[in-house]
């Protein structure tokens, strides 16, 4: 029986203690004049430690890589305006290549166009803006080369030859379209189509069979016709994701030729692939803007809210100043909660980021990934970083962004980390127009407060 009643008291006082350590900053042995401290472990909780939140002004963004694993899948065109981020401005230049090179003419009896497609993402939370009014694009022929050899970034434009085709669209993201040119019966993703002016189609035409060498190589050819630049007018009041993976994407010349006293239909595809360099040139004018007053200083509470932006717009930056307090832990859980102001900014208009990510930034190096963001060698396992739905106490339902840093907060307690800040952004920021404002550390609502979570056992 005294065994018994031993052990019942040594379970009780383990169960008061783990209670008791919840809710606190840093727990104290309870029961230690009972029990060895070195007997059991002390489990700690915080929601205070202390944090500074400020944003940086973004960098240009890598839009174009030789290398295949590294290349955008999506490029940004359009113009967006708010009170809060200003106003963003993007276009987008490509080369192409021939799909046959040395196409026979011979028979030729017509040409009838020249038709340059560009495929729309089909998810309309990556657009930003009005997207049910009129966009207003001009595809201009580009004057200055492309090399599918070098790497390109956003804050580099290319110079324009001419203006060849507009078009007005109010983008569809989820119909097909059925080809009504000639007899072709091809159907096409959801996107935006230019019909190149006649002359600039026949001029092409008639050099082409005056001097067949422009068709005999890729690169002739790309001497010849450097790209395309895509413009959004300046009316425009939407940023567009453009699909350059798809198949719909390209230039397509349609003419009819005379075979043996029958006429048939053919085409000639320009087309876009990995080996084709495509880029996007950004400008963002922040002047006036809530997101200028932050970047310059002169805003009233600086650490009351963050602002992140895709495209090269501003990163968040979290500092932890003293952990001091923290000395002889083992982290078990750092959980980096942050709560989007919703009341704002208009969210339908301008989606949410549906993930953040984490970096640091190294002297010398750049910015390089959180490791808690590499899970296991995989990307993202384990760190989360997306919106969840929460509600708290009085049924208000927030959405908050989730990261676990637990990895890089240990470094920081131990003091093994040489750049202990965070850098947060948009994840795959060049192709990605979304934007948030979320509760800074500083900000008056407990619930939308920037905080760290953390849950340790103390040695």
């Amino acid at each position: 029986m005294i065994v018994n009643k031993f052990a019942s008291f040594y379970l009780t006082c383990l169960i008061i203690m783990v209670l008791s350590s919840i809710g606190c900053n840093k727990s104290s042995p309870l029961g230690s004049d009972i029990l060895p401290i070195d007997d059991f472990a002390i489990i700690g909780y915080s929601d205070t430690v202390p944090l500074i939140s400020s944003i940086v002004r973004g960098d240009s963004q890598q839009v174009y890589n030789p290398q295949q694993a590294f290349q955008l899948r999506h490029h940004l065109c359009g113009i967006t305006n708010d009170p809060v981020f200003g106003k963003v401005t993007s276009e987008v230049y490509n080369q192409f290549i021939l799909s046959r090179t040395s196409p026979d003419f011979s028979n030729i009896q017509s040409l009838d166009s020249l038709v340059f497609r560009v495929a729309l993402n089909s998810d309309s939370t990556f657009y930003s803006g009005n997207i049910g009014a009129p966009q207003t694009f001009h595809l201009y022929e580009l004057d200055e080369s492309l090399d599918r050899l070098s790497t390109y970034y956003s804050d580099q434009s290319f110079a324009k030859k001419r203006l060849i085709a507009t078009t007005t669209v109010v983008p569809d993201f989820t119909n097909q379209t059925l080809s009504v040119i000639l007899d072709d019966t091809t159907r096409f993703a959801p996107n935006i189509s230019f019909k190149i002016d006649g002359l600039v189609a026949a001029g092409l035409l008639a050099d082409a069979i005056d001097d067949p060498t422009i068709l005999e190589k890729n690169g002739d050819f790309q001497i010849y016709f450097k790209g395309v630049a895509i413009v959004p007018d300046p009316s425009n009041t939407m940023m567009a994701r453009f699909d350059y993976e798809s198949g719909t994407t390209g230039m397509v010349m349609y003419y009819r030729e005379m075979i043996d006293t029958v006429e048939i239909y053919n085409k000639l595809v320009f087309a876009i692939n990995s080996i084709t360099a495509k880029t996007t040139h950004f400008e963002h004018d922040f002047t006036g803007s809530a997101v200028a007053a932050a970047l310059d200083g002169t805003a009233p509470n600086p650490d009351e809210l963050i602002y992140i932006e895709g495209m090269q717009g501003p990163n968040a930056k979290i500092s932890f100043p003293d952990v001091s307090h923290l000395e002889n832990i083992i982290v078990n859980n750092a959980q980096l909660e942050l709560t989007v102001v919703d009341n704002i900014l208009d969210t339908l208009q301008f989606p949410i980021p549906h993930f953040l990510f984490a970096s640091q930034l190294i002297d010398g190096e750049g910015f390089q990934a959180l490791v808690d963001a590499f899970g296991a060698g995989n990307p993202l396992q384990g760190f989360e970083g997306y919106p969840r739905y929460v509600l708290d106490d009085n049924g208000t339902v927030y959405r908050r962004y989730v990261l676990n840093i637990s990895k890089h907060f240990q470094s920081i307690v131990d003091g093994t980390v040489d750049y202990p800040d965070i850098y947060l952004s948009v994840l795959g920021k060049a192709e990605t127009s979304n934007r948030v404002i979320l509760g800074g550390s500083n900000h008056p609502d407990p619930n939308i407060k920037a905080k760290l979570k953390l849950t340790y056992t103390q040695l």
